[in-house]
């Protein structure tokens, strides 16, 4: 599906080509036949993310209004799980073992240009990760780790900004989102940046986490969701104006100043709370002002 969407110059709602990982999201997202679902997943601050099973998952119905029908939508799932039960793991192994030896190497691009295979994401669905499968043939690239780490921010980037979008919508607050530049405007009045660091492992050093996009000056604040060491989960966010963020790392060392140690949230439902408290008291300050400007003066 992907590869005709892009084939076809469809963009997606990001004004990007299509990936596995964004099209797994949007056909398994909820939200499309009106429900609201939280409870997915729960982390404690300096811990690994771990999800929750779905029999705790809390739904709110009629949360949206609906824009497909639910019995397209729960086909669609039927469609999706039949499939990803049609090859063993000794099947999928042995062609992704044929294709190696047809290629000489093995990528994310390679696997998903070929048709006699499944996804990229149906081997990391299906084995943990493309490491473990490539391990299960006997085949261990060096630069498999980057971009495996890689890929998981640019998800990780995609899935906050649909989050967030969401926990915002759900409590009535309206949202733009300016493709070119990323930015997403609340109520108007508040203008937010998502971004993510990474952890680099550079030159034997500790790991310090570096945010590779550039930071939009323009921008009231900025989320920063903080990976794990191996760049698979985020393990904690940070909310700070454009100025705080002086350069590429994020500074985590104890003595060194304007280290964001003290500032980091656990949750994302926290970095959304912490942005609308700014808001509030953004707007407080504006209409403060306002008044002064306004009041009428005394006469002699």
């Amino acid at each position: 599906m992907a590869k005709e969407l892009n084939g076809e110059g469809i963009l997606n709602q990001f004004g990007r080509r299509w990936t596995s990982w964004t099209l797994r999201y949007l056909l398994k997202n909820e939200h499309y036949i009106g429900r609201n679902v939280y409870n997915r997943s729960n982390w404690k601050l300096g811990q690994k993310r771990q999800p929750n099973p779905p029999d705790v998952w809390i739904r709110s119905e009629a949360s949206f209004s609906p824009i497909v029908k639910p019995a397209l939508f729960w086909k669609a799932q039927k469609i999706s799980s039949r499939r990803r039960l049609l090859l063993s793991d000794r099947d999928m192994l042995e062609r992704l073992k044929a294709l190696l030896v047809e290629k000489g190497k093995l990528s994310a691009p390679i696997i998903d240009a070929s048709f006699d295979l499944p996804g990229n994401g149906a081997y990391i669905k299906r084995f943990g990760s493309l490491r473990k499968a490539y391990a299960a043939i006997g085949y261990y690239p060096d630069s498999l780790k980057f971009h495996d780490g890689r890929r998981a921010v640019i998800a990780t980037l995609v899935e906050l900004r649909e989050e967030f979008a969401d926990e915002l919508v759900a409590f009535g607050h309206s949202l733009a989102f300016d493709q070119k530049t990323g930015l997403i405007t609340i109520d108007r009045a508040v203008k937010v940046m998502i971004a993510v660091a990474r952890a680099n492992h550079d030159r034997g050093r500790f790991p310090r986490w570096g945010i590779r996009r550039r930071i939009d000056q323009r921008a009231d604040l900025v989320v920063v969701a903080r990976m794990d060491e191996d760049n698979r989960e985020v393990m904690s966010y940070v909310v700070l104006p454009p100025a705080r963020l002086t350069s590429s790392f994020l500074l985590t060392g104890e003595h060194t100043p304007g280290n964001i140690n003290n500032s980091q949230l656990a949750t994302l439902e926290e970095a959304v709370e912490a942005v609308l408290r700014f808001k509030a008291h953004k707007v407080a300050r504006s209409a403060a002002s306002d008044s002064k400007k306004f009041r009428p003066r005394r006469g002699n």
